[in-house]
């Protein structure tokens, strides 16, 4: 774990709302592995399967392979390749950000310190990846008590050889709010590599952003730039253990906005019930959530500096995105978790638990 620092309030940046369409598989840190090596390849998705059970593997250092069968794929519980490109709308987005502020208002402590969560990682029905996220122990600066939290993926075997993957991601959330403070990640992927820095200022609608790439034998290259986004916003991790806290009875919807450096999403949560979860672990009782994913655009009114409320537009029309099985108790620790995306399929399954 990393104590938290910040960057003087001396720091300037040019405002940028970063509305590029523009996206290519070595910048994009929403795709997951397997579809940037299938992008930059030009690989088909048979070929992936192909490819997949020929042995592609992750795995994170010191966390050992479950020997335990894997349940099977229910297809009729999931939703894969729904992703379709479109068009910006330019549509208004109409959530209920009271609504929103308020619940955030009501959480309470954070409740998660200590806890390690590591996944196996299924892509297209083969073994394909390891990860883990761990959660350290409340700490406090500048009169301000936050959590650090670790994530990594690191691939071996084949996967090494044909796409060597070296990525961690450190998020700093406020221990009150449970919104990040701050958010670093360090993605290394075939001679490539990629750093995003993000200091978030809900207060004042803002995140700063510094995005480095380097190139194999080329300079890095680096921006800085604000992006305008909602006070509520969460980083890709944060929204999760906010969610975790709320009461989750059948029926109940959730909305965060997400912005991890790259772009703004609005996340429909909702609680489709109770269900069954099978993991290396055993079978748990859950309560099972569908998350539809918006992206959008952002942008302070015309003449406002900053500490505005931006207006949001609608960049891409929701699709359905994932479904999280979280057991059903106290703690709704994510057990199962399936997310689809245009090129590949994943299911993370829990292999290994640290109680907070």
């Amino acid at each position: 774990m990393h104590c938290l620092f910040e960057v003087p309030s001396t720091y300037q940046a040019p405002v940028d709302e970063d509305n590029s369409d523009k996206v290519t598989p070595m910048s994009n840190p929403l795709l997951d592995p397997v579809e940037r090596m299938l992008l930059q390849s030009g690989l088909t998705r048979r070929d992936a399967l192909r490819l997949s059970a020929a042995g592609l593997v992750l795995a994170v250092p010191g966390v050992a392979m479950a020997q335990q069968p894997a349940a099977p794929f229910n297809a009729r519980k999931f939703k894969p390749g729904t992703v379709k490109p479109v068009k910006p709308t330019g549509e208004p987005i109409k959530v209920d950000m009271d609504k929103v502020r308020a619940s955030l208002r009501n959480k309470g402590n954070f409740k998660f310190e200590g806890e390690e969560l590591y996944y196996a990682i299924e892509v297209s029905g083969s073994d394909a990846a390891r990860a883990s996220v761990r959660v350290g122990k409340r700490q406090k600066a500048r009169g301000t008590t936050y959590v650090p939290l670790a994530a990594q993926a690191v691939s071996h075997g084949f996967f090494a050889k044909s796409y060597p993957i070296d990525n961690k991601a450190d998020t700093f959330i406020n221990f009150k709010t449970l919104q990040p403070i701050k958010s670093d990640k360090f993605i290394k992927e075939s001679g490539e590599e990629r750093i995003y820095k993000v200091r978030y200022e809900p207060g004042n609608f803002s995140a700063r952003v510094e995005r480095t790439a380097k190139a194999e034998k080329k300079k890095a290259e680096s921006r800085k730039f604000v992006r305008a986004v909602p006070e509520t916003i969460h980083d890709a991790f944060s929204w999760l253990f906010e969610l975790r806290m709320e009461p989750l009875k059948k029926g109940d919807v959730y909305y965060y906005f997400v912005y991890d450096g790259w772009k703004l999403s609005k996340l429909k949560v909702k609680v489709t019930g109770k269900g069954k979860a099978t993991t290396p672990l055993g079978k748990f009782s859950t309560m099972k959530v569908d998350i539809e994913r918006e992206v959008l655009n952002s942008r302070w009114p015309k003449g406002s500096k900053n500490k505005t409320e931006p207006k949001l537009t609608r960049r891409q029309k929701p699709y359905y995105f994932s479904t999280i099985h979280l057991t059903d108790d106290e703690l709704r620790t994510p057990v199962r978790i399936y997310v689809t995306s245009s090129k590949a399929d994943s299911e993370l399954k829990l292999v290994k638990y640290v109680a907070p």
